[in-house]
C-alpha cells in the first residue's frame, strides 16, 4: 500500500476540551492540529492531524505510526513531514499518533525475556492503534473522513504494529475486540515491517490490501523470515508471498541491496506510488497484486541471511 491520504480538520477548543493546538500551518497551506486521543498508563497519547484548507467530503484517512524500535521516535519526525504534507495537499487526512513504547526501559537478559518483551511492546502498540482508530471513527463525520476508507501505515516498529494490527483484526483476536464490530481497515502500508506469528499466516477474514516497502539487506527487521525461539517474524517478502498465494491484494517494493533506510526513504522517493495505491485500490477498488523490484545500493555479493544474533544486536544492544 503506498501513498496514504490524510485528512485533518480544525476544531474549536470549546467544542473539543481534549484538544491541544499547535497553531502550525505548512508552507503549502496544510493545517496541523494536535489533540489527545487516549490516556493509557497515566500517559496522554496525542495525534497530529494534517489536512488541506479546502477539503472534500468523505475522503480516505491515513493513521500513521512512527518508528524507533519501540524505544523512541516521534510522531512528527522531520523525515515524515514531506509525506504528510504531500498527502494532505492532495486532499487526504493524515493522523500521526503517539503510542506507548514497550521496550523503552526493557533490559531482557535471555532469549525468553527478549521474546516476551518484544511481544509485549507490539501488543501495547496495537492496542493504542485500535484506540486511535476508534477515536477517528467517532469523529469521522466532523472531520469529513469516509469511515470505510481508513488506512493504517507505519515505519519500522510502526510498520510492525500496523501489520500486526491487521493480522489480529483478520483473526478476530481478543485485542481486536477494541475495534467496533465489523470494522475493516481499507489498506495497510508498511515501510520495513513484519508480523509476529506462531507459523504461517492464517487469516479468518480477507486481509486489507497491503503496500509494502523493504530492503532485502535489512539487518534490523527481517525482509524474509526469522525464527526467534517459538515465534516467527515474517518480513515483507514472506508476507507478500503468503498473501499472493491466498489471492489477497498485495504490492511489494523490494529494494535490492538496501538496508533499513527503506523504513524512511519511500516517504520522500515514492510519494506518487503511495498516492497511486490509494487512488486505484482504496478509492476505486481496482485489482492489485504487484511485485516490484527496485535497484537500491550497489553490492558485489548477495546479502547474507539475517541471523538471530544480528536482530538482537540491532534491537536490544
Amino acid at each position: 500500500m503506498k501513498n496514504s491520504r490524510i485528512l485533518i480538520f480544525f476544531f474549536a477548543a470549546a467544542l473539543a476540551p481534549n484538544l491541544f493546538l499547535s497553531g502550525q500551518e505548512t508552507a503549502r497551506g496544510v493545517a496541523k492540529q494536535t489533540l489527545v486521543y487516549a490516556d493509557r498508563d497515566g500517559k496522554e497519547l496525542r495525534m497530529d492531524r494534517y489536512c488541506p484548507e479546502n477539503m472534500r467530503e468523505n475522503m480516505p484517512c491515513v493513521i500513521f505510526m512512527h518508528g524507533g524500535s519501540f524505544r523512541g521516535g516521534a510522531r512528527d519526525a522531520k523525515s515524515y513531514l514531506a509525506c504528510f504534507d504531500d498527502l494532505a495537499a492532495h486532499g487526504y487526512t493524515v493522523l500521526s499518533i503517539d503510542y506507548r513504547l514497550g521496550l523503552k526501559n526493557a533490559k531482557p537478559k535471555n532469549m525468553q525475556e527478549i521474546i516476551a518483551a518484544l511481544k509485549h511492546a507490539v501488543d501495547m502498540a496495537v492496542e493504542d492503534l485500535y484506540d486511535a482508530s476508534r477515536f477517528v471513527l467517532e469523529h469521522a463525520g466532523e472531520w469529513k473522513i469516509d469511515a470505510q476508507k481508513i488506512v493504517i501505515g507505519g515505519s519500522s516498529a510502526g510498520a510492525i504494529a500496523v501489520l500486526q494490527a491487521e493480522y489480529e483484526r483478520c483473526n478476530q483476536t481478543e485485542a481486536a475486540a477494541r475495534l467496533p464490530h465489523g470494522f475493516r481497515y481499507a489498506g495497510v502500508i508498511g515501510f520495513a515491517g513484519a508480523v509476529l506469528s506462531q507459523g504461517d499466516l492464517q487469516c479468518r477474514e480477507q486481509p486489507a490490501p497491503a503496500l509494502l516497502f523493504h530492503g532485502d539487506c535489512d539487518r534490523t527487521v527481517p525482509f524474509d523470515r526469522l525464527a526467534v525461539d517459538k515465534v516467527n517474524m515474517l518480513g515483507s517478502q514472506e508476507i507478500a508471498r503468503q498473501l499472493q498465494e491466498a489471492g489477497a491484494p498485495c504490492c511489494l517494493y523490494r529494494y535490492v541491496g538496501s538496508g533499513h533506510e527503506i523504513a524512511n526513504r519511500p516517504m520522500t522517493d515514492n510519494l506518487p506510488e503511495i498516492r497511486r495505491f490509494l487512488e486505484l485500490w482504496v478509492i476505486n477498488r481496482q485489482p492489485l497484486i504487484w511485485n516490484i523490484q527496485v535497484q537500491g545500493a550497489e553490492r558485489k555479493a548477495p546479502c547474507p541471511t539475517l541471523q538471530l544474533e544480528d536482530f538482537i544486536q540491532s534491537n536490544f544492544k
